[in-house]
């Protein structure tokens, strides 16, 4: 149709306003589609808000009363994950008193030494019972809150120059680094990650993606494990969750600009060509993460089962 206009409006003007004519409607076509998708987008992330459940409600989701009760009692290393769990609570300043400046500071250095021990206990335990602790602490949350922390402070490390330079990015790099590492190890789990979707907080680390993805010498450093979590929620299924929310989930996902800046990391990894997998680059890492993303967010919003029904 959109062709067909062109056609016909080229036929009636004349020579010398026909290319205006000819691009005003083309502008306003793709302005109109930009407003479009953003008045979806906008939809959709409200109605994820909207969907979300508490923290404590959530978690009775994600277990069963019995099950819950069972492991709460068979926790491996319940008085140290205990320790972590405050101790990170501290760091953020979460429910403690204080200035709301103290509150937002971060001691990096602590919190990147608390997270490495964390990763090191839970990376020990074969019990579930001790991720469920964990998620029971408020700990997914704190760890979320610290990438968006990390997120929001790119703008002052803008050049790669600021970066080497900081001794306070250094830190940051290696809190974000652990945090995806503790991210990585907990949502193994089917409850974790119940937990994160039915809070949320899926929408938070896909914010956390993109801001990387703006970034592209940082992208390289810490996307192939945002990457790898978001895709592995995309796995989970949920077949009483309410208003189809992984489904929900993934329309906006693709709607992001998530996929486009992927896109766009092949583009340059094309022109590269098998330049890309000389040495120990972590690139073709990231571009495994990538199309595994790509692939279960196709599958969530299209699942074989409805793609089946779909056919004539």
């Amino acid at each position: 149709g959109r062709s067909a206009g062109s056609v016909a409006t080229s036929d009636v003007v004349d020579d010398e306003g026909g290319s205006d004519m000819e691009a005003a409607p083309s502008e306003a076509t793709a302005d109109g589609q930009q407003d479009g998708v953003a008045q979806q987008l906008h939809a959709l992330r409200s109605r994820l808000g909207e969907i979300a459940v508490p923290d404590e409600e959530a978690y009775r989701i994600a277990f069963e009363a019995d099950a819950s009760k069972t492991m709460a009692a068979n926790t491996a290393h319940r008085t140290r994950l205990s320790k972590l769990a405050a101790d990170l609570k501290k760091l953020l300043g979460a429910g403690g008193g204080g200035t709301a400046d103290e509150k937002e500071a971060i001691n990096w250095e602590r919190a990147d030494s608390v997270l490495s021990d964390f990763n090191k206990v839970l990376g020990q335990s074969q019990r579930e019972a001790d991720f469920a602790l964990v998620l029971r602490q408020g700990c997914a949350g704190f760890v979320v809150d610290i990438c968006l922390k990390i997120k929001d402070s790119l703008p002052l490390f803008a050049s790669s120059g600021e970066r080497q330079a900081s001794q306070t990015w250094r830190q940051m790099s290696n809190v974000m680094a652990s945090a995806l590492k503790w991210l990585g190890v907990v949502c193994k789990h089917d409850f974790a990650r119940v937990f994160m979707l039915l809070t949320n907080r899926v929408v938070l680390l896909t914010d956390v993606a993109l801001a990387f993805l703006d970034t592209q010498s940082i992208s390289v450093l810490f996307l192939p494990q945002v990457l790898h979590v978001l895709s592995l929620h995309m796995k989970q299924n949920m077949p009483n969750s309410p208003e189809r929310l992984v489904h929900t989930l993934s329309s906006y996902l693709l709607l992001c600009g998530l996929p486009a800046k992927l896109r766009e990391l092949f583009r340059r990894a094309e022109i590269k060509g098998l330049k890309l997998f000389e040495g120990a680059s972590p690139l073709p890492l990231l571009l495994l993460r990538a199309m595994g993303l790509l692939g279960n967010l196709i599958s969530a919003y299209n699942p074989p089962h409805r793609a089946e029904a779909e056919q004539p």
